[in-house]
Formats: C-alpha cells, structure tokens, sequence
C-alpha cells in the first residue's frame, strides 16, 4: 500500500513535470526554428550531417585511436540521422533534442527556480552551445541526463557517451575521476578540489602533445596557448571560487565536482585557450550549486550572476545575432 509520504513525492513529481516539459518544448523549437544557415559553422555543421560516414572512415583508416579521439558518437549520430531525413532536419534536430534535453532535466531538479534557471538558460554561455557550439551542446545534454539520472546503469553510459560527442568531456570525466580518486583516499573536499586545480596545473603543460600523440582533430585546430585573454573571467570566477569555498565543509561537499571544475579552469586560465570550452561543458553546475548557498552568500552570487550575463548581451548588442550570425 502507498504511503502518504510516497503519495505526496509523487504528486510533487507530477506536478513539476508540466512546468519543465513546457518550457524544454519552447526552447527546443525557439532556437530550432532560427534561420538555419544565418549562424556561424552551420555550414560545416551540414557537412556532418552529409558527410560523417566519410568522416569517419577516414579516421579509420589512421587507426582505431583516431576513431576514438575524433568524437566518434558525434559522427554516428550524423549518419544515422542522415539515413532518415536531408541534412537540414539532422541539423535542426541536433538543435531541438539537446536543448529540450537540458531545459528539462535542469528545471526538473529545481523546479521552485525557474526564474533563475530560465536565467541560467539564456546566459550567452549556454545558449551558445545550441546555436553555433552544437556538437557541445549535444554532450552537455548527454552528460547532464546521465548526472541527474536516477540510475547509475542508466547515467554512466550517458556521461561517458558525451566524451565521445564533444572532446571537452573526457577533461569533464578525468576530473570528476579525480574528485571521485580523492574521496576514496578520504581526502578533504578542498584537498578533492586542490587535486583538480593540480590536475589542470599538469594538463596545461601536457595537452600539446597528448592531442598530437592520439591523433585529436583539436592537434591541427589550436595552438594550446592563452595570449590573448584579458584575465576579466579570471578574476570573476577566481572571486566566486573563493566565495563558494567559503561556504562551509557541508556546502563544499555537496557540489565538490562543480567546484572542481571551476579550479581546473583557473588554473589552466592562462595555459590553454580550450579551457573555456571544457569549464562551459559542466557551468549549469557550477550555476545551479550557486542555489544552494545560503544567506549574503546565495544574494552575492545570484547578483553576481545577472551582472555576468547582462554584460556579456551588453557587450554583443548591434553585433547580427548576437555576434553568432554570419
């Protein structure tokens, strides 16, 4: 027989997944239905969808490293959507799912913030990866169903695929190793996230040749310096770093991971230029551990927030799109 406690659970569950069904719908198909070739990549992204079974057999051909280096998940996917609809409805349809995807997932887990988490949503961080980052933006869906699942036979297998859409999630995954290698050892959370912070202390020096030596699309692509950032990023999340580790032991555990990943970021800040790729692969994280603060803490980093984000459209407004558009 059901319990009243079960009952309750179960009502509360029902009546959350309207809200975030709705509003998964009304992203995925806003920012699908955008003009198709008006952003940049997109025609790159409609060779994928045309052409990924050559693409593919091409890494092949350089050995079986290749293939898995090369995003491998990313490419079947092109193919097999190609198999039943033209290359633009591949494209539109690795903009709606994703999206829709991580809409839900995210406001499904806080449903009582959905004006913070529509905020979070629209930051220009994460709306890009539906619109020119689309590859990532496929893997963040991946890696946050398989976060939130309730399943780990079910997560696993989703958080691990999305390293093979979008390279950025193998750094995710090796990190998160770290955090996980930490707590085994029954390492302090700050000592879980110092671990990070070496970690990204070492991939900085090593990721040139680690690209080279498997055979990464990303070896050809990128030069793995950071001369020309501004350090502004730097010191925002630096600032907000020591903010959350202020938080309290309770607080830092909870979200050691997300945390985690901000300390691999600064400390590959003036390394590498990919590090802003790999920190935006887990900031809903980072973003939605920020709701569990309490207090001037919790006012702090929401403000902090809106602040980021206003700046950010500020800084693109008059640019076609946003700065997105061809």
């Amino acid at each position: 027989m059901t319990s009243l406690a079960d009952r309750s659970a179960s009502s509360h569950l029902a009546s959350r997944l309207p809200t975030a069904l709705l509003f998964a719908l009304i992203y995925g198909t806003v920012l699908a239905s955008l003009p198709l070739e008006a952003f940049l990549d997109r025609a790159n992204y409609l060779t994928y969808a045309a052409e990924s079974h050559v693409i593919l057999a091409r890494n092949w051909e350089r050995g079986f490293l290749a293939v898995l280096s090369n995003e491998p998940l990313w490419l079947v996917t092109n193919i097999a959507l190609h198999a039943i609809m033209p290359a633009e409805w591949v494209l539109r349809t690795i903009i709606f799912v994703p999206a829709c995807t991580v809409a839900y997932v995210v406001i499904k887990q806080y449903p009582r913030q959905v004006i913070w988490l529509v905020l979070f949503l629209l930051m220009t961080q994460v709306l890009k990866n539906h619109i020119i980052h689309l590859r990532q933006g496929y893997a963040i869906a991946l890696f946050l169903a398989g976060w939130f699942a309730q399943q780990k036979r079910v997560g696993w297998p989703l958080m691990l695929g999305a390293a093979f859409v979008h390279t950025s999630f193998a750094f995710v995954l090796v990190i998160y190793a770290a955090v996980q290698l930490a707590k085994f050892f029954r390492l302090s959370a700050y000592l879980q996230i110092s671990t990070a912070i070496l970690l990204g202390a070492v991939v900085g020096v090593a990721l040139p040749y680690i690209a080279a030596i498997v055979g990464a699309r990303q070896a050809g692509e990128y030069d793995f310096s950071a001369a020309s950032v501004s350090g502004l990023s730097f010191v925002f999340w630096a600032a907000l770093l020591f903010m959350l580790l202020s938080a309290g032991r309770a607080f830092v555990a909870a979200h050691a991971f997300a945390l985690a990943t901000v300390g691999f970021y600064l400390a590959t800040y003036f390394q590498i230029e990919v590090t802003a790729r790999i920190f935006e692969s887990t900031l809903l994280l980072v973003l939605l551990a920020g709701l569990d603060l309490k207090g001037w803490r919790r006012l702090t980093f929401l403000a902090a927030t809106v602040f980021y984000a206003a700046f950010q459209y500020v800084q693109r407004a008059g640019l076609p799109y946003l700065g997105w558009g061809v």
